[in-house]
C-alpha cells in the first residue's frame, strides 16, 4: 500500500523537519515583539505544541512572518497526524477487507459450479 514503513519515515522526518526549521524561524522573527525575549528553544517548543495541536497558548505569534510560519507548521503537523492515522487504520483494516473480499470471491466460484452443474 501507500503507506509503508519508508513512507511513514519519509513523512515523519519532513514535518520534524519543518518544525525544527518552523521553530528556530519564528524565534528569529518574533524575537523582540513579545514581553520577554523568545530564544530558539522557546520557538522551537512552540513549533512542536503547535504542531501535535496542543498550542497551550504561552507563546503566539504576533507578526505577519510569524503567522506565515504558524501556518506551515500547523500544515506539516495535522498532515502528519492524518497521514500516520491512515497508515494505522491501513494496517488494521485492509487485510481482514481483503480477507473478506477473497472470502465472497472463493463462495462466488462455489455458486458458479453448483449452477452449471445443475445446467447439466
Amino acid at each position: 500500500g501507500m503507506f509503508t514503513i519508508a513512507g511513514l519515515r519519509y513523512a515523519a522526518m519532513t514535518a520534524g523537519l519543518v518544525i525544527l526549521v518552523g521553530g528556530v524561524a519564528f524565534a528569529a522573527v518574533e524575537d523582540g515583539h513579545h514581553d520577554t525575549s523568545v530564544s530558539t528553544w522557546d520557538g522551537i517548543w512552540w513549533a512542536i505544541s503547535t504542531a501535535t495541536t496542543v498550542g497551550y497558548g504561552d507563546l503566539y505569534p504576533v507578526t505577519t512572518s510569524g503567522r506565515v510560519i504558524a501556518i506551515g507548521v500547523m500544515a506539516a503537523g495535522i498532515g502528519f497526524v492524518g497521514f500516520f492515522t491512515a497508515a494505522i487504520a491501513q494496517r488494521f483494516i485492509v487485510p481482514p477487507v481483503q480477507a473478506g473480499i477473497e472470502q465472497l470471491q472463493e463462495q462466488e466460484h462455489i455458486d458458479d459450479a453448483a449452477l452449471l452443474r445443475q445446467v447439466e
